[in-house]
């Protein structure tokens, strides 16, 4: 009986988003309200949790987040909390409250878009990542 060959495939996760750190004291729902009322988003809580997984399958963490999906230019937005349950979406940066994750930007520059969410009342500090080079940005491929 011939043995049987194996193949394994590996498929990595491909990063293709654009990341954004904000530093603030305020409530999700307060910020929110800002960004949409400065930016003109639509962003929305939404009904269920990001649930971060382990190596093993196992939950995590679970965080809120809002979302919007602008239909006419392609383009998802997410709003996501750091920090949950006393762990980190993404550890290497604790001290960033919230993440902006953006996908499929494509009419402006992200520097644009943390030019604007500067402007925005309750925001201390605004940050962009290059999430490929961040080793737990593959845990939030959404």
């Amino acid at each position: 009986m011939a043995k049987q060959k194996r193949h394994l495939l590996d498929f990595e996760n491909e990063i293709e988003f654009d990341l954004i750190g904000i530093c603030t004291p305020h409530p999700d729902y307060r910020v929110v309200w800002d960004i949409n009322s400065t930016l003109k988003w639509q962003l929305e809580k939404a009904p269920d949790l990001f649930e971060m997984s382990n190596k093993k399958g196992l939950s995590h963490s679970k965080h809120t987040y809002f979302h919007w999906k602008d239909e006419e230019n392609y383009v998802e937005y997410y709003f996501i909390r750091n920090k949950s349950e006393n762990k980190f979406l993404i550890p290497e940066y604790h001290q960033i409250d919230y993440f902006i994750i953006i996908n499929n930007l494509q009419l402006e520059t992200v520097e644009e878009v943390v030019q604007k969410i500067k402007k925005v009342g309750n925001v201390m500090a605004v940050f962009s990542y290059d999430a490929t080079t961040i080793a737990s940005a593959e845990n939030i491929i959404l």
